[in-house]
């Protein structure tokens, strides 16, 4: 496909202009608290105000404007954004900077909610789940270079100047999309109260509890991290830029010691990749190893390497059939007939993917 490699690069930098944008402020409310003459724990507030709005906003905006052309859409929220963006560079007074981080994050979740159903419906299908990671990587990115980089142009010039940047960055952004974006894209329309109904799986308010818990305790570290490691632990500015990227590195690697590890793939073929995988993770201390994918291909010799390996379990789909001689203990394959039946149907019929979930 034309321009396909850019399309996927533009969806990321999306991701990291978002992420630069959410995570920046963190490494500067130091410098907005003296701008302003205010306490430190009154700045704090425009992460939580940041936060509030993001969360509420997300689904009601995705879900009213479901119907629309997406690319008109796309565009039009992210002139809201650059609006908000650019409003928030300029804030001559708290007030002013709070409106501005409101508009930001009202349109932010959708955004990026956007951008990964666009990779969804535009990429290839065997390229599909490698670039929503990189999409998902682009706000770990955004945490290892927009924290420390803001700090630094705030610490040198000023930190409406790294709000500045983040416009500059908008534009471009902006501009690739306006090109490469497809003018026209399947459409479903869904109501709110459908999307509501998915809150009635216990599986997927688990998925939630899990990620409010984790991403409260990293925002909440983050938001304080400039004056802890300044203020109570004596480092001095020079320090804190080196010491905030390397804290952005090790959270993109993580630490699986003592842990049970899951290796998520979209096809296994000879399973050499997945088997050092597992084997790199057994190295670094994970307690075990879970791997699963979509399309289980298994050509030879990816049964005897899955069986010899570390992995305690392989969960494939019957998506390709599976040959009866590589049927082993540790491949466990789970069918999609009625999940495909019932997708098919709701498309057909123009429903709900989404009650898909409630089950």
């Amino acid at each position: 496909m034309k321009h396909a490699k850019l399309r996927s690069f533009t969806f990321i930098l999306v991701a990291f202009m978002l992420g630069c944008n959410e995570f920046m402020v963190v490494g500067v409310l130091s410098d907005i608290a003296r701008s302003y003459h205010v306490p430190l724990s009154t700045v704090g507030f425009l992460v939580t105000a940041f936060a509030g709005v993001y969360a509420i906003s997300t689904p009601i905006i995705t879900t009213l404007t479901s119907n629309w052309n997406r690319y008109k859409l796309l565009m039009l929220l992210m002139t809201v954004f650059f609006i908000g963006n650019t409003l928030t560079a300029m804030a001559p007074t708290l007030g002013w900077l709070l409106f501005a981080r409101i508009i930001t994050a009202a349109v932010a979740g959708t955004i990026i909610s956007l951008i990964n159903l666009l990779v969804s419906i535009i990429t290839p299908m065997d390229k599909r789940p490698m670039v929503l990671a990189w999409v998902g990587a682009g706000f770990s990115i955004a945490s290892v270079i927009g924290v420390p980089l803001g700090t630094t142009i705030a610490t040198l010039l000023s930190w409406h100047d790294s709000f500045w940047i983040i416009s500059g960055l908008t534009l471009i952004v902006f501009a690739l999309l306006a090109w490469l974006t497809p003018r026209d894209t399947p459409q479903v329309k869904g109501s709110i109260l459908e999307q509501l109904a998915l809150l009635k799986d216990h599986r997927v308010l688990l998925g939630i509890g899990i990620t409010v818990a984790v991403l409260s305790l990293q925002y909440t570290f983050y938001t304080y991290v400039r004056p802890l490691i300044t203020t109570v632990m004596g480092f001095s500015l020079t320090s804190l830029n080196w010491l905030l990227l390397l804290l952005g590195v090790m959270n993109i690697i993580g630490n699986v010691e003592g842990k049970t590890a899951v290796i998520v793939d979209d096809i296994v073929d000879t399973a050499g990749s997945l088997v050092e995988g597992a084997r790199a993770l057994e190295k670094m201390g994970a307690k075990e190893v879970y791997a699963c994918c979509t399309h289980g291909i298994m050509s030879d010799p990816a049964t005897e390497r899955v069986q010899n390996s570390c992995i305690k379990e392989l969960i494939i789909t019957n998506s390709i059939p599976l040959a009866e001689e590589k049927k082993i203990d540790k491949i466990k394959c789970l069918s999609v007939a009625e999940a495909f039946a019932e997708g098919i149907a709701c498309v057909y019929e123009k429903g709900s993917i989404s009650k898909l979930f409630q089950k």
